[in-house]
């Protein structure tokens, strides 16, 4: 199996398939309501909703860059607040986390030819600090982290 073909499948099945660590993202988030969602958790008031809206966040800046877009300064996006608290709000945060993951993949499909090991560089060339290969391994391992702490706050 290639590379990108691998990232995909772990991607996937992160998302919604089997895992030897646990439950995949759709199993932690099943059954959590709009509250429980919206309820902060710590001195940064981080809730389960904020978490799930930075994953997406993080998944569609890493689907611009490969899709050639501009990125932008995480300032600009990362970690907004709640401010609809709605169950019909908590589902469309759910709609558009699973969008975002159907996107991630079809970019990784757009792909004709990468060196996992060039550095990603900005729309004015300036590199980035980071490789193709650690930004692909690092939204894996950035979903998972954050499912963790998703599925301990589920039982607090």
């Amino acid at each position: 199996m290639d590379y990108l073909n691998l990232i995909k499948q772990d991607l996937s099945n992160t998302f919604e398939g089997k895992n030897w660590y646990g439950p995949s993202t759709k199993q932690i988030l099943d059954g959590i309501d709009a509250a429980t969602a919206a309820k902060s958790f710590g001195p940064q008031d981080k809730s389960i909703w904020m978490i799930t809206n930075h994953i997406t966040d993080w998944m569609d800046e890493a689907s611009n860059c490969l899709e050639g877009k501009e990125l932008r300064h995480p300032k600009e996006w990362d970690w907004h607040p709640v401010d609809d608290r709605t169950e019909k709000a908590w589902c469309e945060a759910i709609s558009r986390l699973a969008k975002s993951h159907q996107r991630f993949l079809l970019a990784v499909d757009g792909i004709k030819e990468l060196n996992c090991e060039d550095e990603v560089v900005n729309s004015q060339g300036e590199a980035m600090g980071f490789t193709y290969e650690m930004m692909l391994q690092g939204i894996v391992q950035h979903n998972v982290y954050h499912m963790g702490q998703i599925s301990l706050m589920k039982t607090l």
